[in-house]
């Protein structure tokens, strides 16, 4: 799941109800569920920039870049 950071109108009622519940809830018990809009953003443009050692890079690859 990436989490938008910045306040959007959702398209339906399931993104709704995830963004409603992703940090009280979801992000503390499933860690690995998801990450923060801007956090994915950083990391694409150093990663674009310098590489990486993976070709795919899954969430925890993001979150602890």
């Amino acid at each position: 799941y990436i989490y938008p950071v910045t306040k959007r109108n959702e398209p339906n009622l399931g993104y709704k109800l995830t963004r409603l519940l992703y940090k009280p809830f979801l992000s503390k018990i499933y860690p690995n569920i998801g990450v923060t809009s801007e956090k994915l953003a950083n990391v694409m443009v150093t990663v674009g920039l310098n590489g990486f050692d993976k070709p795919i890079l899954e969430n925890n690859d993001i979150r602890s870049y």
